[in-house]
Parts: C-alpha cells; sequence; structure tokens
C-alpha cells in the first residue's frame, strides 16, 4: 500500500511539491471544526487513485485542489481524487503525530510546517522516504532547505515554497554610524555593520524578527547534522537577544 500511495505521490510532485510546508506569514486556521472538500465532484471513477491529505491552512488547501486538478486535466489517464482536511494548527500537527505513531488513523499526504516538522523525525520516522524524487532534482533544489527534512540520508519532506527577501536601508542613518552598505557583501559584514549601529536606533519588531529569521537560514547552511542545527540556533538566539536590547 505504501509504495502505490508513493507512486501516485511522484506524479503528484511533477506539478506540485508537497508533504512540508514552509514558514510563512499565512496565519493557520484557528476554527474549532475541520472543513474538508474532494477536488473532483461525485465517486472516485475505476482508476483513479484516492488520496487524503491533511493542511492547517484555508489557503494551502485551495493551492492543492487547484493543482490536483491541472494535474487531472495534464495527466487524463493518472487522475487522482484528492481529499483535502483543514484543521486548526495546532490540532492538526498534534493529530497528525498521534496517528503516525499508533499506526492508524494517518492521511496519505500532510502539509507539516517548518518548525513542527522536528517533531516528525524522533526516533524513527513514520513518514515515507522521498529520496527517489528528491535525489533526481537535487540540483534544482535548494539543498539546505531539503536538509531540514532529512535524517540518516533520507528524505522525508520537499519543501514547494522558499520566498524572497529584501533588506532596505535608511543611508541617512548608516551615514552617521559609519556604514557604507555597499560594502555589506557577506553575512560577517552585515553583523559588522549592526555592531556599529548598536544601540542607535530603534527596530520595528517585524523586521527584526525577518532579519533574525533569515540570518539564522543563512548561518545554517555551514556543517552538517546536529552542527548545523547548533549553528541555526545560536544564530536565532543572537538575534533574538539583540531584538530584546533594541525594543
Amino acid at each position: 500500500m505504501k509504495r502505490h500511495v508513493l507512486s501516485v505521490l511522484s506524479l503528484m510532485v511533477a506539478l506540485v511539491v508537497v508533504l512540508a510546508a514552509c514558514s510563512s506569514g499565512n496565519k493557520p486556521d484557528s476554527s474549532a471544526s475541520a472543513s474538508s472538500s474532494a477536488s473532483a465532484s461525485g465517486g472516485s471513477p475505476a482508476g483513479e487513485a484516492k488520496l487524503e491529505m491533511w493542511t492547517f491552512n484555508e489557503l494551502h488547501k485551495t493551492f492543492y485542489d487547484d493543482m490536483a486538478k491541472r494535474w487531472n486535466e495534464a495527466n487524463p489517464d493518472k487522475k487522482i481524487q484528492l481529499s483535502v482536511s483543514v484543521f486548526p494548527y495546532e490540532d492538526m500537527h498534534n493529530k497528525l503525530l498521534v496517528a503516525l505513531q499508533s499506526g492508524t488513523g494517518a492521511p496519505d499526504l500532510a502539509d507539516i510546517e517548518l518548525n513542527k516538522f522536528p517533531n516528525f523525525l524522533k526516533g524513527e520516522p513514520q513518514l515515507i522516504p522521498l529520496n527517489d524524487i528528491v535525489e533526481p532534482e537535487i540540483t534544482n533544489l535548494v539543498k539546505s532547505r531539503l536538509d531540514i527534512y532529512a535524517k540518516d540520508g533520507q528524505y522525508y519532506g520537499i519543501d514547494f515554497h522558499v520566498g524572497a527577501a529584501v533588506i532596505y536601508y535608511n543611508k541617512e542613518i548608516l551615514d552617521k554610524a559609519g556604514v557604507n552598505p555597499d560594502e555589506i557583501v557577506t553575512w560577517a559584514d552585515y553583523e559588522a555593520a549592526g555592531k556599529k549601529g548598536a544601540g542607535r536606533h530603534r527596530r520595528p519588531d517585524d523586521d527584526a524578527r525577518d532579519v533574525r529569521h533569515l540570518v539564522a537560514d543563512a548561518a545554517g547552511r555551514a556543517g552538517s547534522g546536529q552542527r548545523r542545527l547548533a549553528n541555526r540556533r545560536r544564530a536565532a538566539e543572537y538575534h533574538e537577544r539583540g531584538r530584546s536590547r533594541t525594543a
């Protein structure tokens, strides 16, 4: 059964990469009850694979429903019936973890939020490895993002979104601090520039949060395994302390 589901998933990934959602600005759905819908109406015609999926965001559900529809239009001989259920954020992840640990009730696909994924890699992961999907495309993907979903050489999730980020600055403030933005090329340069202006100006909370996450991600790219996770934690803690001092 697992092989059948993985085979169908391989077909879906050609159009939309699923199984792991990146952390984003979208707020999790906080409804007390879950909502669900099928991507196609009526029963399941012979030959169509039925797949159940859980997510924590209504917008994600809309996206997956649309991708399933596009898949069916492009592959009339390999149609799928995708039923997407939306649960409140914490409820979905807790329910999924219990289902996987108990070995019953888990869906075929799960939209796991980035910060929750480490919980699903503890002990022996109960997710299906996706190496046969990831490895042929690994040169076209951001490997540092894939590493978040990996353990012992196995990839258990695929990131389908990497958001772009823009850093903007006030030239007058940087001039007063003696910082030349044109000389900021590396993350070390960025950190040094920040130290020059430390304590001079306050930063809006949202900007501090976004930059902190950006630098934490970058710092986490060096090294491997536990070293990478430690780097990410140290970078996040450093920028959290900086935000607290300027708040």
